[in-house]
């Protein structure tokens, strides 16, 4: 093993120029008992992007308010962490890498043109940035504006486990369609 000896003994140490990958190092520590045994510190340098990818949309319906997309990348170094989303002006929520190359189905949406970005963290904390510009109509064969949105505010209390809640809202909006 190549080593170097440090007299005085040194606190810390820059290594410049390291190339990335998995390094190691390996240093004895001295203390007023005498030398201590040699200990092992591996450490990894990813200083690359995960590789570029492309998102697309699978549903290709333009009438679908959960829109499907599909998007996977590659990290030879570190590996692709998780996946970070952000639709419009919305916050960014995390996505766990797993979903990787399978449809993911976004949240419940309105009518509109909307740009959805996903950014892709390596272990390292590096990320690659992929946008698609997702379009949502209103299907025309869908039941009137006030009968959706009634049956939607009900699924998702249904979703929420308040069945009764549900029933007296349905009842009320059923009173007010008529």
């Amino acid at each position: 093993l190549p080593h170097v000896r440090y007299l005085p003994p040194i606190s810390e140490k820059t290594l410049p120029d390291l190339d990335d990958g998995v390094w190691y190092l390996n240093a004895r520590f001295k203390t007023s008992a005498g030398l201590g045994p040699v200990s092992s510190f591996k450490f990894q340098i990813d200083t690359k992007l995960p590789q570029d990818f492309q998102i697309s949309r699978v549903d290709n319906d333009i009438n679908n308010r959960r829109p499907e997309l599909l998007f996977s990348t590659k990290d030879e170094l570190s590996g692709v962490d998780h996946y970070e989303m952000k639709i419009g002006d919305r916050d960014w929520f995390n996505i766990d890498e797993s979903i990787a190359g399978k449809p993911y189905s976004l949240p419940m949406m309105g009518e509109g043109d909307y740009k959805v970005t996903v950014k892709a963290v390596d272990g390292a904390g590096n990320y690659s940035i992929a946008s698609l510009q997702v379009t949502v109509i209103k299907n025309p064969n869908a039941w009137p504006d006030t009968i959706g949105k009634i049956f939607d505010y009900i699924i998702n209390i249904l979703s929420r486990g308040g069945l009764f809640i549900a029933f007296v809202i349905a009842l009320v909006g059923l009173l007010l369609a008529l």
